[in-house]
Parts: C-alpha cells; sequence; structure tokens
C-alpha cells in the first residue's frame, strides 16, 4: 500500500514488486544502481545505461536502439512496456523510446534523483539533444504510474537536494502560494523537508499539465520560468540543472522587478528565499555572443529573435511575453557583466 499518492504518482518507503507493476516490462536502468535493484529486476530483461545527457544525444541513439532490440529479441516475449529507472535523463531517454517503439508502448517511471522525482518524471515530455541543442527532439508520451522510493535516495548528496530546490521553489512562485508560504519559514534545507513538501510541488505541475497536457494553451509554458536563461548557464557552464534554474528564476524576478511587475521588496523576498534553500550567490557570466547564440536555440524563441519569457506578477500570478533576444542580453549585460 502506498504510504502517499498524487493522481499516478505513489510514495513508497521501498521498491513494489515488479510484477506489481507490469507483468512484461522491459528496464532501462542507470548502471550505478545495478547493485541496488538487480534482486528486484531478478528474471527480467534489463538495459543498464549510462546516465547524463550523453545519453540523450541524437548520435547515440541508434547505437542504443540497436542494443535494446537484440536484447528484446532474447526474451520469451515482448515487453509490454517500459521502466525507466534513473534520473532525468534515463526517464527522458525511456520515455522517448517508449513512445516510437512499436508506435508506443507503456511506460512507467521510477526516478531516482530529486530533480527528476520533483518534476522531470511527470508531464509527458520526452526528449533528445541534437549537438548542444537541448530537446530539440521529442514526444509527449504521458507514464501510467511514477514510483517514488525513499530509500533509493539513501545517501544523497546535500549539493543534489538544493540543486532540487530550484524546481520546487519554481512551482511554488507560479502555481503554490502555500507551498511558497511555508517555504518562507526558512526550513533548513534538506533531504527531510524536501520529501516533506514534493508532494504539494507534484500536485500543482500535474494541476498545470492537466490543464494544457500538450501546451497548446500558455498554462503549461508557465513551467518554463527561470529556464530561458537557466538553459543557458546549464549548457555553458555544466552545472546542475536545478542551480541553472535558480538562476534564471533570479534573472526573472529581477526583470519582473525592474519592469514594476513587482515590488522591490517581493523582489528581495524571492531572491533571498532562492538564496537559502539553493546556495546560489550569484548569477554566472556568459560571454554575449556565446549567450545570443544559446537564447536563439532554446524552443521558446519564435521568429526574427523574438521569445516567450516568462515573468511574475505576484506570487502565484505567472504571464508571459514576446521580448527580443537583444533586450534579454541587453539586461544581463545591464546588471550581470
Amino acid at each position: 500500500m502506498p504510504s502517499k499518492k498524487i493522481k499516478n504518482v505513489y510514495f513508497l518507503e521501498k521498491l513494489p514488486s515488479l510484477n506489481s507493476i507490469c507483468g512484461s516490462a522491459f528496464v532501462i536502468c542507470d548502471q550505478k544502481l545495478k547493485s541496488q535493484i538487480q534482486n528486484w529486476c531478478k528474471g527480467q530483461k534489463v538495459y543498464f545505461v549510462q546516465a547524463g545527457e550523453r545519453l540523450k544525444d541524437l548520435n547515440q541513439f541508434a547505437l542504443h536502439t540497436k542494443n535494446i532490440l537484440k536484447s528484446i529479441s532474447k526474451a520469451p516475449q515482448a515487453p509490454s512496456a517500459f521502466i525507466g529507472v534513473g534520473g532525468g535523463s534515463v526517464t527522458d531517454f525511456t520515455g522517448f523510446f517508449s513512445s516510437i517503439y512499436k508506435r508506443g508502448k507503456p511506460v512507467y517511471y521510477i526516478p531516482t534523483t530529486l530533480l527528476s522525482a520533483v518534476d522531470a518524471s511527470h508531464g509527458g515530455k520526452t526528449a533528445l539533444n541534437v549537438s548542444s541543442v537541448k530537446n530539440v527532439l521529442g514526444t509527449y508520451h504521458f507514464p501510467q504510474k511514477v514510483f517514488i522510493i525513499k530509500h533509493l535516495f539513501q545517501g544523497i548528496k546535500s549539493s543534489e537536494v538544493f540543486s532540487a530546490y530550484g524546481e520546487l521553489i519554481k512551482i511554488a512562485l507560479i502555481h503554490n502560494i502555500s507551498l511558497y508560504e511555508s517555504l518562507k519559514q526558512q526550513s533548513k534545507p534538506s533531504f527531510d523537508h524536501f520529501w516533506k513538501v514534493m508532494p504539494s510541488a507534484i500536485k500543482s505541475k500535474l494541476e498545470l499539465v492537466e490543464k494544457d497536457p500538450f501546451e497548446k494553451k500558455s498554462v503549461r509554458r508557465f513551467l518554463n520560468l527561470g529556464h530561458t536563461l537557466g538553459h543557458c548557464f546549464e549548457s555553458y557552464h555544466k552545472i546542475p540543472h536545478g542551480r541553472a534554474v535558480a538562476m534564471g528564476t533570479l534573472f526573472a524576478l529581477h526583470w519582473s522587478a525592474d519592469k514594476k511587475f513587482i515590488s522591490s521588496s517581493l523582489y528581495s523576498e524571492t531572491q533571498n528565499l532562492i538564496k537559502h534553500y539553493i546556495k546560489v550567490s550569484s548569477i554566472l557570466k556568459i560571454p554575449l555572443v556565446r549567450l545570443k547564440k544559446l537564447l536563439r536555440q532554446d524552443k521558446k524563441s519564435i521568429s526574427s529573435g523574438k521569445i516567450e519569457f516568462v515573468f511574475i506578477k505576484g506570487i502565484g500570478k505567472p504571464f508571459i511575453k514576446t521580448v527580443s533576444i537583444d533586450d534579454i542580453v541587453q539586461f544581463y549585460k545591464k546588471y550581470y557583466l
């Protein structure tokens, strides 16, 4: 029995039996977890991968596909579903593969990083990268169920916990006032605190996704708060996604305050909140030529050097405004170079 359940997301202390998830599943798993899951998946076909952005590289995808198909051919029966066990790169890869294998098979996720648990495993987006362009190829393929297993996070590093707060605070800013108010109490950032508040953040993301599952309206795009500059920091400096999003969110909040969308006091409050939980002291520097190039590659960019940028006008009040890439670069140059 789940200790907690929100929609199709189960919060458990330990792994459920593989048969209780799906009778004939093919497991794709982060190789670092081999010793932790070998008894759990005994008798099932498992394909171990090296997690990271290289896993999502289009140039590697054909090789992985051949290896997976070879492994499937040796099984007594074809898989009826796929299970991705690992962080965001593993669930992205598993989701994409399952969405195109025989025109689509069900997928289940067992996230093993906090970033994947709080964000990447929910929403149905799958993706591959092409060269340095992140997530440019992808599908919508919604998981049947997501299992978040507490014991798989044993020994988690503090730096990973701090990074994961980047996505959690983002969802509080755009769609969860009660979560934001609880975060204002400035509890000590820790795994136990994150585990306690994570269900509330996931519930908020699922609510936004349900309103706009295929991103046809602006609702789901609110989840891009902090990601315009965040992806630039992540690509250029090779820093964890959550820290990059936190820096991108600081930029978006600063710009919102500069445009008088929010008060200077709210900007100061949100800035302090991010710095408290994520331990981000400043926004990193990127050469302007490189920044422009990265912004042009952003999925939110539209024609004529324009980009859809997420601002806020209050907690729980995000909105999207089309701005020029030059305007972003000029604001960045003025305050951060």
